[in-house]
């Protein structure tokens, strides 16, 4: 965006301004510091020269602006921002629009491609944003550097004097570290280095000519007449005089070298100023002056578009040495000698900084651009858009780059890694907005820490969330033991056991007989190899079933002692403990169908569960239901289909636990087989999204088998080796990845060889994402148990309550489960053997209304009674067995006198 403002005398200036956001690392230009200052020189003096060639007159100003803005909470006191301005005068707005256009572009282009970032300005909010920042520095005091100023007395001069100035010895190849750095230390402080290019004028050419004249017949008489040698002071003037000669041959141009800052700091900053122009040590003394023109009140944020012209018409004509140049022997002509230099005496300061690694405040590139052919799919339009290239050399506006995935390179499966703090939710977040809004692919988010997901739902209206552990807000049901849609037992069973193996750990022979035991139950309920779920004939069965056939196996195995005693609390407790702490989840014998899960949007947040082992199994099962359900109902075309995003996957993926003392690994051996089931399904198109902060918690293989790889900032050397490993980078993008800020990643996948440097998108610029959602209003939107009340019956009892038939009140379930649970710890203990039991259960409505009015908060109803019995007749029966079968245990349920009819 180039900004125009019309003068008075119809005369229209215009002007552009870029930020360089970050610099070039020396070992971008050079493995050597001395060869990469000299390269950083050479680019900088070609820049000159271009931009003199393409304008030549005055009417043009180019300026680098170095900007000293405060902060806190840093080593040091400001950061130091850098500026480019090209300003144009003319009588065609037009002309100067397309002049500066084409010069700023080319500006651009140039330090691009020697690995500066450049960001235009492209808005008239950066232009404010940049001129009110300017209007805030500390003028207190303003110096300026130019040409220190001699006259010596010249008998044959019509003035009677000769006026000259020292010619600079530029400082060659330096890096200006310490003037970025001095910045550093001083808040509001600005330093203006200003050029307009120009050539002598008529009378200058003059002068300088006839004063060359003068000291050519002067040297040779002292030298050939006299036989005397010239002093030191005299070659001086000589070399002045040769020096204005062969200036005429060079790029030459008006510069105002300026310092605003306040009192204390100006002087050092302008002594900084001045050490980065010429070169140290010089045995003549310095060729510049400082001199303070805080009385003329310049400033740097004042009369933006034609700030070099009236600052130079300052220092040209204003703040010059009054008794010399008001006199009668002041050489006219020579009047802007003090503030005119070439280009080569320019080079010294009129560059930007290189990161040498003693700069402060810089931002420094240390990888290089990408000049890779990049293929059609990761720049296509239609593909799927993961962030903007950062290292090319488009930055803003139409120029940027953007980076993407073919759609179907997703079922090969993506790893989305970085620490807290680095952007990770929030590109999650716009991936699965992306999904479905632009797609229309079902996706499946698993969130175990956090409830940050269900933000999507003002902006995905079919969105669906479940929370177990919260379940008046939107109950989650998982029955273990009932196969997806169209799987059969046989092929259901061993990724079960994996399941249970990657959520428990199971010491041998644990697994052997929890196999068994599952084995026993299926048969038990009529499941044979070839049942499904649909299959007419079997009954449905869950946890709390499968903990009474365990027992049983195990009590009828030939251990003792402690060999038992591990069994039994390694699998029966551990077992227990997810129906009496989460009894509304697991204990139950109905799920909800898959199916369900993946053709919706959806969203399950397990934050309310605080049991780390009872996450891992919702997340196992999950996962390999759906890997099952897949490859029995999906035709594997390679499409993809549906995603399944694991976050915080350290949980399940563990990487596998420490060895016991019989070489048994079960829990790293089931993360294998986990491994091996996602990489099955890559041709059935569903793709499984794996995210977590750590590379290392999650396991090289899983690393390995990720097509997709989006790393964010880690710090880590353990787990920048593993993620550097697996995405063949660089030493340079190594280092990068400690170094990246907030939403930028590395992206790697199959279609690049090297990884791409992005930043990611911000998701509030696709939808209006809230931060926070209310349990309550996530309630009220929920709808998917509207119609599906029959799933939430949770037990195989429930059908013999005439109440419960058709719905649960999960009301009347929590006051149920609440009263059996007192009934057992008042009275189970007491009831010594089968009869004794048998009667109390026929007679035990006394006992529970008794418990009903202890509890006043309790409503009693029929169907309460009958809930308290069910709850109390599972509980009891699986504390103490009682040696009751189950064909006893029908008969119990179905009695007359034990459950109330209608």
């Amino acid at each position: 965006m180039i900004k125009t403002l019309e003068l008075a005398n119809g005369m229209f200036v215009s002007k552009s301004i870029a930020e360089v956001t970050s610099v070039p690392h020396y070992s971008l230009l050079s493995d050597e510091l001395d060869r990469a200052n000299y390269l950083n020189q050479v680019l900088f003096t070609q820049l000159l020269q271009t931009v003199h060639r393409k304008s030549g007159d005055e009417s043009t100003s180019f300026e680098f602006l170095f900007q000293s803005i405060g902060v806190d909470n840093q080593t040091y006191k400001a950061q130091v921002k850098l500026y480019i301005i090209v300003r144009k005068i003319g009588p065609v707005q037009t002309a100067n629009e397309a002049f500066i256009s084409d010069v700023i572009s080319s500006i651009k282009n140039d330090l691009t491609d020697k690995h500066f970032s450049v960001s235009v300005f492209t808005t008239d909010a950066e232009y404010d944003a940049f001129e009110q920042s300017l209007l805030r520095t500390d003028n207190t005091r303003v110096f300026s550097i130019s040409k220190r100023e001699k006259a010596i007395a010249n008998a044959m001069s019509v003035n009677g004097l000769m006026y000259y100035n020292d010619v600079i010895e530029p400082a060659e190849n330096v890096n200006p570290r310490t003037l970025i750095n001095a910045l550093t230390q001083y808040p509001g402080s600005v330093i203006s280095m200003q050029v307009i290019p120009t050539e002598y004028r008529t009378e200058e050419v003059y002068a300088i000519e006839s004063g060359k004249q003068f000291l050519a017949y002067y040297v040779s008489d002292l030298q050939y007449r006299q036989g005397i040698r010239i002093d030191a002071n005299t070659q001086m003037i000589v070399d002045a005089y040769d020096y204005y000669s062969r200036a005429a041959h060079e790029p030459l141009f008006l510069y105002n070298l300026v310092v605003f800052a306040e009192h204390s700091s100006a002087l050092d900053l302008a002594n900084k100023l001045m050490g980065a122009v010429e070169a140290e040590d010089k045995a003549t003394g310095s060729a510049l002056d400082i001199v303070d023109v805080t009385k003329f009140n310049l400033s740097p944020g004042q009369n933006l578009f034609a700030s070099p012209w009236l600052i130079n018409d300052v220092l040209v004509n204003r703040a010059r040495e009054e008794s010399f140049w008001n006199g009668n022997n002041a050489q006219q002509h020579m009047l802007r000698m003090k503030h005119l230099m070439t280009a080569r005496e320019l080079r010294g300061i009129f560059k930007f900084p290189i990161d040498d690694e003693r700069i402060i405040s810089i931002d420094s590139n240390r990888i290089l651009s990408n000049r890779e052919k990049l293929h059609k799919s990761v720049i296509s339009d239609d593909n799927f858009k993961i962030g903007v290239i950062q290292n090319t050399g488009g930055t803003e506006g139409n120029d940027v780059t953007h980076a993407g995935i073919a759609l179907n390179d997703f079922t090969k499966h993506c790893l989305i890694v970085g620490m807290p703090g680095s952007g990770k939710t929030n590109f999650s977040l716009d991936l699965l907005l992306q999904f479905w809004n632009d797609f229309k692919i079902p996706f499946l988010a698993i969130e175990p820490t956090k409830s940050e997901y269900r933000s999507l739902v003002d902006s995905i209206k079919e969105l669906q969330i479940f929370t177990p552990g919260k379940s008046t807000i939107s109950p989650y049901i998982i029955n273990p033991f009932l196969p997806p849609t169209g799987v059969t037992v046989e092929s259901y069973i061993p990724s079960l056991m994996s399941a249970f193996k990657a959520s428990f750990s199971m010491p041998s022979p644990l697994p052997d007989i929890f196999l068994a035991a599952i084995n026993d139950c299926y048969n038990e309920y009529g499941w044979k190899n070839n049942s499904t779920r649909d299959d007419p004939f079997v009954q449905r069965f869950g946890l709390y079933e499968f903990i009474k056939v365990f027992k049983r196996k195990i009590r009828n195995l030939d251990y003792r002692g402690e060999v038992k005693a591990n069994m039994e609390s390694a699998g029966i407790v551990r077992l227990t403990s997810l129906i009496e702490q989460n009894s509304n989840i697991y204990d139950t014998v109905n799920s909800i169908p898959l199916e369900d899960l993946l053709s919706r949007p959806t969203v399950i947040e397990l934050n309310a569960i605080n049991d780390k082992e009872q996450k891992s199994l919702i997340m196992a099962l999950l996962l390999i239901m759906m890997c099952v359900y897949t490859k029995n109902n999906i035709a594997g075309d390679g499409k993809l289909k549906n995603v399944m995003l694991i976050d915080e996957a350290h949980v399940l993926l563990s990487g596998g636990s420490q060895k016991s003392d019989d070489n048994a690994d079960s829990q790293g051996s089931t993360v294998a087989a986990l491994e091996d089931m996602i990489a099955e399904i890559r041709s059935y198109g569903t793709c499984i999204i794996i995210a977590d902060q750590s590379p290392t918690k999650i396991g090289r293989n899983i690393i390995a088998n990720t097509n997709v790889k989006v790393i964010f900032k880690l710090v880590e050397k353990e787990n920048k080796d593993a993620i550097s490993t697996a995405t063949n980078m660089t030493e340079a993008e190594y280092d990068l990845l400690g170094r990246l800020g907030v939403g930028e990643a590395l992206l790697h996948h199959g279609r690049l060889y090297t990884p791409l440097h992005v930043k990611t998108y911000y998701v509030q610029d696709r939808a209006n994402l809230r931060p926070v959602i209310s349990d309550g209003e996530i309630a009220s939107l929920s709808t998917y148990w509207d119609t599906r009340q029959e799933l939430l019956i949770p037990h195989i009892e429930c059908k013999y309550s005439h109440y419960c038939q058709e719905k649960c009140d999960f009301r009347i379930r929590e006051d149920g489960d609440f009263l059996a649970t007192r009934l057992i710890n008042d009275c189970l203990y007491n009831l010594k053997d089968k009869k004794v039991f048998v009667q109390f259960l026929v007679g035990m409505n006394s006992n529970i209304r008794n418990l009903i009015k202890e509890n006043a908060s309790i409503k009693p109803s029929k169907r309460l009674l009958n809930c308290v019995k069910i709850k109390f007749l599972r509980k009891a029966t699986l504390i103490k067995t009682y040696g009751i079968t189950r064909g006893e245990y029908c008969k119990i349920l179905d009695h007359k006198a034990f459950l109330n009819r209608e």
